[in-house]
């Protein structure tokens, strides 16, 4: 490896010296047949799962604020129908069940009942068990990472289509009249 030490000033970076090169040996009390490559690979691509995770659940978070604009907006539409306020009710219930998918059921979860593991769960489990390890990856593991690899790849069409549908909504109450709300696009 190679490492330099810069210095960030009035927004300006800067080095400070010669590059300097080491190399990275694995600890002498690993056990034996512990694989560092494959252990930093699979804690790279759990890794790599969680962010996409987080973004994901980033997305749901808007799309509820953006919900209860449209419901306050919803409120002040001179044209509102029934239909209107019955597609908002739509709109909430599938966010819901996104949310349950990629985070869990967050009643059950209070009362400490068993629920199936959500995405983020599986990914969780592996990052709080095996990212302090130097071990190789169990075959728990492994497969929890694939049914969550798996899953999310179906969650993310699924929430792709879903704010989708939430833009054609907040079209339909602009026609409808309804106020500006914040994160629309105009």
């Amino acid at each position: 490896y190679t490492v330099t030490l810069y210095i960030i000033h009035q927004g300006v970076m800067k080095a400070q010296g010669n590059s300097q090169h080491f190399e990275v040996k694995p600890v002498p009390s690993l056990m034996a047949g512990t694989d560092v490559a494959v252990v930093s690979a699979f804690q790279q691509k759990t890794s790599e799962l969680m962010r996409q995770i987080k973004g994901a659940g980033q997305k749901i978070t808007e799309a509820y604020t953006r919900l209860e604009y449209l419901k306050a907006a919803l409120k002040e539409t001179p044209k509102a129908t029934a239909q209107h306020f019955a597609q908002w009710n739509q709109q909430r219930n599938q966010l819901n069940q996104l949310q349950m998918r990629l985070n869990g059921d967050p009643i059950r979860q209070g009362f400490n009942e068993a629920t199936l593991p959500s995405i983020s769960g599986r990914i969780g489990h592996i990052a709080s068990g095996h990212w302090a390890t130097r071990q190789n990856p169990t075959q728990t593991y492994q497969d929890n990472f694939e049914i969550a690899a798996r899953d999310f790849t179906q969650f993310t069409g699924d929430l792709e289509q879903y704010l989708l549908a939430l833009e054609q909504y907040e079209a339909a109450l602009a026609a409808a009249g309804a106020p500006y709300t914040r994160g629309r696009k105009l």
